[in-house]
């Protein structure tokens, strides 16, 4: 028995949930939407948690406690906000592995499309990027940074995301898969030491 779960709601996890009345097992299988938000929002925490200790997070607490008491009891909820985003990061890390063995398991054989839908708003996705660039490079070159190609080309950039329905995905995925990509570029970019 299959019960496609429906919600309004863009933040609510989505999938397929599978009963067997001879057995009374069920699983329930997560979209890719639902497995990427687990797995990005884990990456986002963790690169979060990464900055902070790489830009004097323990010297600041340590100098907190030199400071007084009321710096150093502010330090130490610090420090549990800290640890308990960490925990946050880890759980979400865990069950987004959890949801792709899931979806390994038990894969929907009837779905020619199922790579699709991973790989569709990946791409569109990164559309936007590719004409923002593109669009930045002529108008820096050819057109020495003109306002209306500007403007013209913020449009051209938000084309992917709007008609994402009609290319065959859903607009939170594509939102989602552009902020994918920012992250990623953003990370490689400090990587680097572009910034």
């Amino acid at each position: 028995m299959q019960e496609a779960e429906s919600d309004p709601y863009p933040w609510r996890e989505r999938g397929i949930r599978f009963s067997c009345d001879s057995c009374d097992e069920t699983a329930w299988i997560a979209s890719s939407e639902t497995i990427v938000i687990s797995l990005a929002s884990s990456l986002l925490i963790a690169l979060g948690i990464i900055y902070m200790l790489m830009n004097g997070l323990v010297d600041f607490i340590g100098f907190s406690f030199e400071s007084g008491i009321g710096a150093a009891l502010l330090s130490l909820l610090l420090l549990l906000i800290v640890a308990l985003f960490a925990l946050g990061a880890l759980y979400n890390a865990r069950r987004g592995g959890a949801l792709i063995l899931t979806h390994l398991a038990y894969p929907v054989i009837d779905d020619p499309n199922n790579a699709k839908r991973f790989f569709l708003p990946l791409s569109l996705g990164l559309l936007p990027w590719l004409l923002a660039i593109g669009a930045g490079y002529l108008n820096y070159t050819f057109f020495d940074d003109s306002e209306i190609l500007g403007v013209l080309a913020m449009v051209i950039v938000c084309i992917p995301i709007v008609f994402a329905k009609k290319l065959g995905s859903s607009v939170g995925e594509v939102f989602l898969a552009v902020f994918f990509w920012t992250v990623l570029g953003a990370a490689g970019a400090w990587a680097f030491g572009a910034f």
